[in-house]
């Protein structure tokens, strides 16, 4: 099914840019050959070993077609790259099935809501510059139902909405709406329908009903969904009066230099097309703190403090979730272990509730997994399209480990 002679591996010592297209060595059918990069100084740099070894075993059991993976280190400096097969899924990957390569343009997914949430990050920084709120958190906070004009909205359920309750999917509006997917919509139009439809099937018990066909009480319930998404993005088209692919273009895109683009103008929780390099230098952006080292500043430290802080009280109910726990940020997801020395990690407990976030990044279906590490300044883009709808819930359980695990050899790589 998976042809092995496209096994690829190849680690880069970058100081800069011009470094990364020289490799130091690559790998032929022979099988892998891993160059350690060291550290800047000479001295021990990470330690690979465990994710190689692992990434090994996914190859030589064909568990998935294809990946592609990048690592940085806390001076941008790529440490770590390899990749294998082949991007197959029809969709998300190219057609052809082309070789999955860290430069390969796929979808991926509700990574995509990563880089929403920055957008409207960027937004409310300029908001702040403007006098028009007093902080980053105040902007989050002010109610944006009434901006939007929708009939009756100002006078229901909804009518005291904030962008962090939209953000953090506690905004008990229905996770999922058709006018999402439906390209003839507009951002403003789609916003005001799914306000309304959530108003008309409003239940006030934040446990009854369905989590996509009911509305509940805002900051009551955790529906991780697609709906929200488009009311972000009228609001912010509202307070700026500009779209949203131009407020896209010229925060995040234009300031990045890269490959990126949303698909769709209303699903703004799934249509981004980029690749592996070019969301990384994304990542990197976040990784410190808002600004890479080698792109101009996205976002603020206090936004970005706001997008890795945990959002979700434990009062809230989980009533929609891809994950377990409700270890959440501002459409960011935050990964904390009780027993990180653990030599399995599907045997660390994730801790949901640990005030200090080791990892923090957002996923994507099929296997697209950006992260970042807060303490150790390290930033990850690792890569999978896989069909989850083709093989039933047991293969999409096995993306999650696999995921699961290259988050976590990856850690250890730095920690230890």
């Amino acid at each position: 099914m998976r042809s092995a002679g496209a096994l690829v591996l190849v680690v880069l010592l970058g100081c800069g840019g011009s470094d990364r297209d020289e490799p130091l060595e690559s790998t032929t059918d022979a099988g892998p050959v891993i160059v350690d990069a060291g550290a800047p100084d000479g001295g021990a740099g990470p330690d690979f070993s465990e994710l190689s070894a692992y990434l090994t075993q996914v190859e030589s059991q064909r568990l998935i077609n294809g990946y592609a993976m990048q690592v940085f280190d806390r001076d941008d400096r790529l440490v770590f790259e390899r990749s294998f097969g082949r991007c197959v899924t029809p969709g998300p990957c190219p057609a052809g099935s082309p070789a999955y390569t860290p430069t390969l343009i796929t979808g991926i997914a509700s990574s995509t809501k990563w880089v929403t949430s920055t957008v409207a990050l960027a937004v409310i920084d300029e908001r702040v510059r403007q006098g028009r709120v007093s902080s980053v958190a105040a902007g989050l906070d002010e109610r944006v139902v009434p901006s939007l004009a929708c009939a009756g909205a100002t006078t229901g359920p909804y009518r005291d909405l904030t962008l962090r309750q939209l953000l953090s999917f506690t905004d008990g509006l229905v996770a999922s709406h058709v006018c999402s997917t439906d390209r003839s919509q507009t951002l403003q139009a789609c916003a005001c329908r799914v306000l309304a439809d959530s108003a008309a099937s409003f239940l006030a018990d934040p446990a009854a009903g369905h989590p996509s066909r009911n509305g509940h009480p805002p900051g009551s319930t955790f529906k991780y969904g697609d709906a929200h998404h488009a009311v972000v993005g009228a609001v912010l088209e509202k307070w700026t009066g500009a779209s949203f692919e131009s407020l896209f273009e010229r925060l995040v895109r234009a300031p990045l230099n890269v490959t990126m683009n949303y698909k769709s103008r209303v699903n703004l929780a799934g249509s981004i097309d980029t690749s592996v390099a070019d969301f990384a230098v994304f990542v990197r952006a976040i990784a410190h703190d808002g600004r890479g080292l080698e792109a101009p500043r996205l976002v603020s430290k206090a936004a970005v403090d706001e997008q890795r802080a945990l959002q979700v009280a434990p009062s809230v109910v989980l009533r929609s979730t891809p994950q377990e726990g409700g270890a959440y940020g501002l459409n960011t997801w935050r990964w904390c272990y009780r027993a990180f020395t653990s030599p399995d990690p599907m045997q660390a407990e994730v801790d949901s509730s640990c005030s200090e976030v080791f990892l923090s990044g957002h996923g994507g279906k099929g296997g697209f997994s950006p992260f970042v590490s807060v303490p150790l300044g390290y930033s990850a883009v690792f890569a999978m399209r896989e069909d989850q709808s083709a093989a039933g819930e047991g293969y999409a359980a096995e993306q999650v480990g696999i995921t699961s695990r290259v988050r976590f050899f990856t850690q250890r790589a730095f920690a230890r």
